[in-house]
């Protein structure tokens, strides 16, 4: 298999794995999650305030919860990061 065909695979493969901004949208918006930002402050919580056209999520962190990182915004490639703490 040449190295065109393997991309082309690999970015077809990448597009069925993705949800929709959509289905992004609708599992996210507006909830409670827990994430980790990899910043030496721990598990944090926040609301998912936006969700991008691209399918990016901003997460804003609640007060009690705040340490050096105030907002965190991920791609859709990170949502796995995100543990919702609420449904």
């Amino acid at each position: 298999m040449g190295r065109q065909a393997r991309r082309k695979r690999l970015h077809r493969d990448e597009q069925m794995v993705r949800p929709s901004v959509q289905q992004i949208r609708q599992a996210w918006l507006g909830k409670r999650v827990a994430f980790d930002a990899d910043r030496g402050d721990g598990v944090q919580q926040g609301m998912v305030v936006q969700v991008m056209d691209d399918g990016s999520v901003l997460v804003e962190c609640l007060p009690e919860y705040r340490g050096r990182v105030v907002a965190v915004a991920l791609t859709p490639g990170y949502l796995d990061r995100l543990t919702l703490v609420d449904g």
